[in-house]
């Protein structure tokens, strides 16, 4: 894969909302394949079309465009990673949540930049590069 960027679920939330259209002109601007997201933010994004007052369907829809993106898979380097991560964050009282955390692993292990509007949370990770294209764009 040749992906350069990582999307966390609150960017595939406002892309599906199009509320903001910065971010819509940066998805399209890219390549194919330079925009990924990871099993951790299809989960969330399954979890959020289950409890959708829309109904499942609907919700699902409209969430499908984001299986045409490659996605990342929690593997074993990635659980190494958040293990080493948790600890670190908290022996430094720092912890913030599993799935940020194993999210945050994904894209350093693949090299990627994480896009987010969770940056107070997701800067506490060392090493991991961040963009908030809600606030660039």
């Amino acid at each position: 894969m040749t992906a350069r960027y990582l999307l966390d679920t609150n960017v595939c939330i406002e892309i599906v909302r199009g509320r903001h259209p910065g971010i819509q002109t940066r998805m399209a601007a890219l390549s194919y394949g330079n925009a990924a997201i990871c099993s951790i933010v299809w989960a969330e994004l399954e979890l959020g079309a289950h409890l959708s007052p829309k109904g499942y369907a609907c919700a699902r829809a409209q969430i499908e465009v984001f299986l045409l993106l490659p996605q990342w898979p929690f593997d074993r380097d990635s659980a190494e990673r958040y293990a080493q991560l948790r600890v670190d964050l908290q022996r430094r009282g720092q912890l913030i949540g599993d799935h940020d955390m194993q999210i945050g692993a994904i894209a350093l292990v693949q090299g990627l930049i994480l896009v987010t509007h969770n940056t107070r949370e997701f800067s506490r990770i060392p090493g991991l590069q961040l963009e908030d294209w809600q606030i660039e764009c």
